[in-house]
């Protein structure tokens, strides 16, 4: 706190751009004494509804606010009383180059026992407040899957203060044999981690966007995505996978099979073209146009494009269970300064 005021104090900035919703109180009185815009991102949960104290009422004052999702925008503005035209929808992306369709690494087949197994796959913090990564549910199936596919196993890969409650659930649901719980993955073998999967399956109720989708699909992995939070975006269409609702066991359950069963193993991996929608190019345009259109810095002196670059994310085009993508919204683009 005191560095970041000494901070203000000496330093010059061209915009502060507010990270976390609970620090808007000291990211408006930095951005007031430097008289520079105000820039809010907003993610998730914590924006879902209203936070406590005095940010509630200050959602208001920054000049332009950012979502990562269209769903977590419409969240926001249900309780915020903030124009639609001032929240921007700017999706998470992912570089490609640091992942791709590989073999899975034999070593790592070895140390989790999954040889000869098609795998199911979530990557997530296994956070116990939580809960909402929808681990349980996918757990829950597993001995109804295991009569289709007999050689089914679930890697879970992350930690947290969930896990010995999850571990717990798996014998006592008599699938410990099928569940593997890897624990902490560093970055450099993250994506050697995807690629022992099959398909990469997390259909809860929390995400604000979903990186970890993304990865999985940079390496040639369909996703199960959720109908009832921001995932279902990340599914542009079928050959990213399926999207499901976690509170219905059968869909979770066809979904499974679908892209697990005999024909779903046909299908060579590949990462979609489409992904390119969420490509790091297509993050920093979007973001360069925005801060242009703000007048912030150098970009303020830049030609920018007339129409800010478009996004529709997939809310559930990829789904082949009823789940109905809405009418996209239209309309102009308003900062206000």
């Amino acid at each position: 706190m005191v560095e970041s005021a000494r901070a203000v104090v000496k330093e010059r900035f061209d915009v502060v751009i507010c990270s976390h919703i609970n620090l808007l109180p000291i990211a408006s009185a930095a951005a007031a004494a430097q008289r520079v815009p105000l820039l809010l991102v907003v993610y998730g949960i914590e924006s879902w509804t209203p936070p406590r104290g005095f940010a509630a009422k200050l959602v208001k004052r920054p000049d332009a606010i950012v979502a990562i999702s269209e769903y977590t925008k419409q969240r926001f503005l249900e309780w915020s009383g903030v124009s639609s035209e001032k929240v921007h929808v700017i999706p998470c992306g992912v570089d490609a180059k640091r992942y791709g369709v590989g073999p899975k690494r034999e070593d790592l087949l070895a140390r989790y026992r999954l040889c000869g197994r098609t795998v199911m796959l979530t990557v997530a913090r296994l956070a116990g407040k939580e809960r909402a990564k929808g681990i349980d549910e996918v757990m829950e199936s597993l001995t109804d899957l295991a009569r289709e596919i007999p050689n089914i196993s679930y890697l879970v890969v992350g930690d947290g203060h969930d896990r010995r409650r999850l571990e717990a659930k798996a014998l006592s649901l008599g699938v410990s044999n099928r569940v593997v719980f890897a624990g902490f993955v560093p970055e450099e073998e993250k994506a050697d981690h995807y690629r022992l999967a099959d398909a990469f399956v997390m259909a809860g109720r929390g995400e604000g966007f979903g990186i970890v989708y993304l990865e999985a699909l940079a390496c040639g992995l369909p996703i199960i995505a959720s109908s009832l939070d921001a995932s279902c975006e990340v599914v542009l269409n079928p050959s990213f996978g399926r999207v499901v609702n976690p509170d219905r066991p059968q869909e979770l359950k066809a979904a499974c099979l679908e892209l697990l069963g005999a024909r779903g193993r046909v299908r060579a991996r590949a990462v979609p073209r489409e992904l390119a929608t969420f490509s790091l190019a297509s993050f920093r345009a979007r973001w360069n146009w925005l801060l242009a259109e703000m007048s912030v810095g150098e970009l303020a002196s830049l030609p920018t494009l007339t129409r800010e670059p478009a996004y529709a994310g997939g809310r559930g085009h990829g789904a082949a269970f009823g789940v109905q993508a809405p009418t996209p919204s239209t309309g102009g683009v308003a900062v206000e300064r």
